[in-house]
């Protein structure tokens, strides 16, 4: 007898259906969940949380439970409200505790047991986690030396949101997890992708810089997703879908048509450039057509209302007509003088900045993540967190040339590295390591592509999963 209902037993013609009883568990888990809701509305009638929250940061709590089902709830609310859904707070003391802080708690006490497992299986991202971690200790306490602990906390999440990929890590046993995850952050997308549709149709494009900036998130979960199901639409050995044909079609119409981001343009453009390269073999021609179409209609039908146009991306422009380039310049110029990392809570543009800036201290972030880590951590900080991207690189690469010829064998870590290089495009743009939205995906992301391409270096490892949904 396993779960609520027992086998059916034939008699004849007839079928008899066995209900079991509730065991203890169950009167255990929902008198928990009970507990728990009644603890959100104490949150929420002393002050501490909306409703929302106090259910949110309560029901949370099961995650100690079951920490596979939370990581899949949290990718699917931050796919669904993204920022809104991050800086969620719980109010203790003067300090606000924030969703995402509060669920990456959660998820490392449940971790802790399996610690030994992990090291096993992961040596060597472990190593190099530990070291990126390790350095961002040592400027953590050399920061809070000479800086106000809060800047200094706000600039460290580019450290302490690596855990995320240790929660990947440690629960995420097969590539049917990692599959879970990319439907869990399909899901949450949907509802914007179906009003970002809507809009475009209506001729509605993003004006308000809410409206731009909530685009752009949005654009961030619909090209990860992109990335993992395209590979399996481009296959011949797999059989086509609707549901997966239909989104993906629909993210080429927002992103190249609506959607007020280039560097989604930029990312769905690299994207589908890996799979064409790498499948050339095996691709399927109506699907590389759709593609090369869609690239192309865009090129010359973008609705003038639309901001940024895929045409945009190749005209060339000098570093003094875009503001960002020259914040990136300027960080170049300052790390040439630190070069080993100046830490946090520092203004992150130094004296050498001033030369092009006029007014330096109105700008916090460099927008790119890989220049706010060498700029803050130095050399070794940038050079411990390229190593675990080549080691992410790496093992893809071990499962595609064990398995060249046996397609299913590396077609879903294969999807799994696009959906992160996807996201390592946006962190080439935007403030990505630096916040909770964008931040945590990122490292998941990592983490999802060393469980993927581990479960397939297994011998025992299915190559039935598939990416698509």
């Amino acid at each position: 007898m396993s779960g609520f209902v027992q086998p059916m037993i034939n008699l004849g013609e007839r079928a008899v259906v066995s209900l079991s009883p509730w065991r203890y568990r169950e009167w255990l888990w929902f008198g928990l969940v009970a507990l728990l809701l009644l603890a959100g509305n104490l949150l929420g009638s002393f002050g501490a949380a909306g409703i929302f929250g106090g259910y949110l940061f309560s029901l949370s709590l099961l995650g100690l439970a079951a920490p596979r089902r939370l990581l899949e709830v949290f990718i699917f609310l931050l796919a669904l409200g993204h920022r809104d859904f991050a800086y969620t707070a719980l109010k203790v003391g003067p300090a606000n505790l924030y969703i995402t802080e509060w669920v990456l708690l959660i998820l490392m006490m449940a971790a802790a047991p399996r610690i030994a497992d992990m090291w096993r299986k992961y040596r060597p991202v472990l190593l190099a986690l530990g070291l990126y971690a390790g350095l961002g200790l040592v400027f953590f306490w050399l920061s809070c030396r000479y800086w106000p602990l809060g800047p200094v906390v706000r600039d460290f999440t580019i450290v302490y949101y690596a855990l995320f990929t240790v929660a990947a890590l440690a629960f995420m046993r097969d590539a049917e997890d990692v599959n879970r995850l990319f439907i869990a952050m399909l899901a949450g997308s949907l509802f914007n992708l179906g009003s970002d549709m809507l809009n475009y149709l209506y001729g509605t494009f993003p004006a308000t810089l809410e409206q731009k900036n909530y685009s752009l998130r949005s654009s961030f979960y619909y090209v990860i997703c992109a990335a993992y199901f395209m590979p399996g639409l481009l296959s011949l050995k797999r059989k086509l879908r609707f549901g997966a044909v239909a989104y993906v079609a629909a993210v080429f119409v927002v992103v190249l048509l609506y959607a007020y981001s280039k560097t989604a343009m930029a990312a769905i453009l690299l994207i589908s450039a890996i799979n064409i390269a790498v499948m050339a073999k095996r691709v399927r021609m109506e699907v590389l057509i759709a593609i090369i179409v869609a690239f192309m209609l865009s090129l010359v039908i973008t609705p003038q209302a639309k901001t940024f146009k895929f045409s945009s991306l190749f005209a060339p422009q000098w570093a003094s007509e875009d503001s960002r380039a020259m914040l990136r310049t300027a960080a170049l110029w300052d790390f040439s003088e630190y070069p080993y990392g100046i830490g946090f809570g520092a203004p992150i543009f130094g004296r050498h900045s001033r030369e092009l800036l006029l007014e330096p201290d109105d700008f916090h972030a460099i927008h790119n993540s890989y220049l706010t880590v060498l700029r803050r951590m130095g050399i070794e900080g940038a050079a411990a967190l390229f190593a675990l991207f080549a080691l992410a690189f790496h093992g893809v690469y071990r499962v595609w040339r064990s398995n060249a010829e046996n397609h299913d064998a590396w077609l879903t870590p294969f999807a799994v590295l696009l959906g992160f290089i996807a996201a390592g495009v946006f962190a080439a743009a935007h403030v990505v390591l630096e916040g909770p939205f964008f931040g945590a995906v990122f490292w998941l992301l990592l983490g999802a592509v060393f469980a993927a391409t581990h479960a397939y270096n297994q011998p025992e490892a299915s190559a039935t999963h598939s990416p698509e949904p």
